[in-house]
């Protein structure tokens, strides 16, 4: 079973930027959780997918992870395939149809750049958090 925990941000008077992480609540702490979200309307929640990163590192829902991949192709119209790499791009989102997926992530292979519509799921094994949506917008700038 999925370990069930949230991690929530409150932003800055300004309200252009977010502090860094101030609270981390496991489902025990149901009760503070929700007084710390009901007197805060700064506050702004992120869940736990139940995924790691390839460095160790929990994943949650606004996450920006860059996702490697390989792939074969051919070269100089060469007949055999070669391996190539590329990566993935995006923010993490959770859908109960998919499970934990990048949404429109930039695909990135053979100087070839493209945004995807659709999402792709998240594979750990290859992704790495590069920043959140929060703190990190220009991230996501740059891809759109």
């Amino acid at each position: 079973m999925r370990e069930i925990k949230f991690r929530a941000w409150i932003k800055y008077p300004n309200g252009d930027k977010l502090s860094t992480p101030v609270m981390r609540y496991e489902v025990q702490n149901w009760a503070s959780f929700g007084n710390i979200c009901k007197n805060n309307t700064d506050v702004i929640v992120m869940q736990f997918t139940g995924l790691k990163d390839k460095n160790g590192i929990e994943i949650y829902e606004g996450d920006i992870v860059k996702q490697s991949f390989e792939f074969y192709s051919n070269r100089d119209n060469e007949i055999y395939n070669v391996k190539d790499y590329g990566t993935h791009t995006g923010e993490v989102v959770i859908i109960a149809s998919k499970g934990t997926c990048l949404r429109y992530p930039e695909t990135v292979y053979q100087n070839h750049r493209t945004i995807s519509q659709g999402y792709i799921n998240v594979r750990t094994y290859r992704s790495e958090i590069i920043g959140n949506i929060y703190e990190n917008p220009e991230l996501l700038k740059e891809i759109k």
